[in-house]
């Protein structure tokens, strides 16, 4: 079956013992700013709520003001999305929006953390619905480029999810790292120091970490694959883009609805200061225990995914973590030792989902492009921006509701001893930090079932997005299973390698 034609024959040269195309620097650089945005992400996802709450303002009263800035959220976001796809400026389609997001991104997130102490609750949560808007709207400028640019930096499966996965191990490692860090230093500054905003000082410090972190890849970062004889798409061309990419609705569909319930992050310190002995410390060591299995998954992931597919890993994970989690209640709070197992084991199943869930965007970018024939990886990616951002406000929204229903009276500790709570606290904020969470990722399962992307068949369908091979021989390919299109890979492999044999022996006997 004659489906290969010269151009995939230098590609399958090219790929050959996993040769890539980006550099090593290219590639740290992908990671680092992933690093440092996840910093951000922390700091105003999930730690929004314990600063609110630190300085006096009623969760249920700030909780509508958020999803507020959620309607001018699904606005800017499909702008941008559009933004990126019309307009494809000299230095390339997703670098420019990244340089302009190192300035946005740190001067917004200051602003949201420095809400002047002697305002009155009114103009305390006016302050925060306003910055917490600005600092939305910067982190669209971000996430959706660099998301969208391993799409642009190389075609190579295998090493899209090389990058990818290195990517999210640091983006990880930076979550971690922050979510350790920021309250320490904050608790820190507040308990033994005895400084006056500790919140503010802390924030402004891992600004400007995370703003060193994020700067490599705006110079180092190359976008190689650019579709050819593919015009600037219109608006009703997105929409059916949008309506034609099924697996891209599915997904995150998906993921949204585990975002309502995922409450888990936002009330970290809450349980460190009612369920430990460690205060806010709780959040640091949690951090550090979880850095092991980040870092093993990320290493064994590229691994994995050349065995078994990257979706099926995932749902592995989920089904791992809700096993573990309801194991963790019924073993409950009180043993500390048996507390901290579950701690640290529930931290794997994490940790490949963390990994994997934003490599499935660039998979449904390449169908979208093979099914509308639109590049507009934009739309795609401006999906996964506006999801995440959505999960990070609804897990405040919830946390916040969550904590008014169950009776939490706001205040900031003193000399170490936190705000005393009803009697029933300690329990309903245990079953909403370990079960809440479980119940989205059941319901999740629901649209999962539908997603049928597969890895072998996005690599088929990339190929053909770049005129690698031809429609036709695309869709020939994709009838077949993962198992027989592995198995035709490789012996078109040899076949190349034996005829460029062939080719050098017939040429030496010429001379």
């Amino acid at each position: 079956m004659q489906i290969i034609d010269e151009k995939i024959t230098r590609e399958v040269k090219r790929t050959a013992n996993n040769g890539y195309t980006t550099s090593k620097k290219e590639r740290r650089s992908y990671s680092f700013y992933l690093l440092g945005q996840n910093i951000f992400y922390v700091m105003c996802a999930a730690l929004l709520t314990n600063y609110a709450t630190d300085i006096g303002i009623n969760p249920l009263i700030l909780a509508p003001v958020l999803l507020l800035v959620k309607v001018w959220d699904a606005f800017n976001d499909t702008l941008f999305g559009v933004l990126v796809d019309k307009f494809h400026l000299k230095s390339g389609k997703f670098k420019p929006w990244l340089k302009i997001s190192l300035i946005g991104i740190p001067i917004s997130t200051i602003l949201l953390f420095s809400v002047p102490r002697e305002f009155s609750e009114l103009y305390k949560v006016i302050w925060i619905g306003v910055a917490y808007l600005l600092w939305d709207t910067s982190y669209t400028i971000c996430d959706i480029p660099i998301y969208g640019l391993p799409t642009a930096m190389t075609t190579n499966q295998d090493e899209r999810t090389k990058i990818m996965s290195n990517g999210r191990l640091l983006g990880g490692l930076g979550y971690n790292f922050a979510f350790a860090a920021v309250p320490l230093i904050n608790g820190f500054l507040r308990d033994s120091v005895k400084i006056s905003f500790t919140w503010e000082l802390t924030v402004i410090l891992f600004s400007l970490l995370s703003f060193i972190m994020m700067i490599p890849i705006c110079f180092h970062g190359k976008e190689r694959t650019k579709p050819e004889s593919v015009k600037p798409i219109s608006f009703k061309e997105m929409g059916v883009y949008m309506l034609k990419n099924k697996y891209l609705l599915l997904f995150y569909l998906s993921y949204i609805i585990v975002g309502v319930f995922g409450i888990g992050g936002s009330l970290t310190i809450y349980v460190g200061r009612y369920l430990t002995p460690y205060m806010d410390a709780y959040a640091t060591i949690s951090g550090v225990i979880s850095l092991v299995p980040f870092i093993l998954v990320a290493i064994f992931i590229p691994v994995l995914a050349k065995k078994y597919d990257k979706f099926y890993i995932f749902v592995f994970g989920i089904i791992l973590g809700i096993l573990l989690s309801i194991l963790s209640y019924i073993a409950g709070y009180k043993n500390q030792v048996v507390f901290w197992i579950f701690s640290f084991l529930r931290t794997f199943p994490a940790a490949i989902i963390g990994t994997l869930t934003f490599m499935f965007t660039a998979d449904c970018a390449e169908y979208g492009f093979y099914k509308t024939k639109s590049n507009a990886a934009g739309c795609a990616f401006a999906t996964q921006t506006f999801s995440a951002k959505l999960n990070g406000t609804l897990a405040i929204l919830v946390s916040l509701l969550m904590l008014g229903i169950i009776g939490f009276i706001e205040g900031e500790p003193v000399n170490g001893v936190p705000v005393l709570q009803n009697e029933f606290f300690n329990d309903r904020l245990w079953l909403s930090f370990i079960i809440v969470p479980q119940i989205g990722y059941l319901i999740g399962f629901i649209p999962l079932y539908f997603y049928k992307l597969r890895d072998y068949k996005i690599e088929i369908m990339a190929n053909a997005n770049q005129k690698i091979i031809s429609e036709e021989d695309a869709n020939k390919l994709l009838n077949l299973s993962r198992k027989e299109y592995l198995l035709y890979k490789k012996n078109r492999q040899v076949t190349e390698v034996v005829n460029d044999s062939s080719d050098s022996t017939s040429e030496g006997k010429k001379e």
